[in-house]
């Protein structure tokens, strides 16, 4: 849909944006939930590895918010990592953006659309971002809205005696189906829900 101008109007003083890189890892580490920093520290290596970017909002040498880019496939995990996971391909002019976290204390102070508008402006025009927000996240859902994401697709994942399914539907109005456990999402027929908007650089 394009980035919405009015949720950029006053951006936040004081802030650097900027592409993170491995020696970056502690910092972003400190950034997140305490309880998650093992589980994160594995992940945030294996993204670095396999060629996700990963930008970051700093404040006076400290990190205040994050969030990654992937390139080719993002895995939507719904028990971190564990098995729940519904890996997603992506086309050459698709990035998902995910894994994201703005530090309790910075936020409701505006980073989030400009920590987003930032990574929009690191890719060429035409690319198409995507990301999942959880249905129950009011106010995650709010800022990707206000920003210019749009609805694209809802997916449900439902586990029943150790077996899981996901389903899939473009409308509240259709019926759900059957989601395989790897899907394309392309610019032309995308198989997963999320939010798309085109680069603005």
């Amino acid at each position: 849909a394009g980035l919405n101008a009015r949720a950029l109007e006053r951006k936040p003083d004081g802030y650097e944006w900027m592409r993170a890189n491995t020696a970056m890892l502690q910092a972003l580490l400190d950034c997140s939930p305490r309880a998650e920093q093992g589980t994160l520290a594995r992940a945030f290596e294996r993204f670095f590895a396999e060629g996700a970017c990963c930008y970051v909002a700093r404040r006076s040498d400290e990190v205040a918010g994050y969030v990654w880019a992937f390139p080719h496939q993002y895995v939507l995990t719904y028990d971190n990592y564990r098995g729940r996971n519904l890996t997603i391909r992506l086309d050459e002019q698709s990035l998902f953006l995910g894994n994201g976290m703005i530090q309790e204390k910075y936020r409701l102070r505006g980073l989030f659309p400009h920590l987003m508008a930032f990574v929009v402006s690191q890719w060429p025009t035409g690319t198409h971002f995507y990301s999942a927000v959880d249905r129950n996240n009011f106010h995650s859902l709010r800022s990707h809205y206000r920003l210019g994401f749009a609805l694209f697709k809802s997916v449900l994942c439902f586990t029943l005696f150790g077996h899981t399914w996901y389903f899939k539907r473009r409308q509240a109005d259709e019926r759900w189906q059957r989601q395989p456990v790897e899907g394309e999402l392309t610019t032309t027929a995308a198989m997963l829900a999320l939010k798309e908007f085109p680069g603005q650089k």
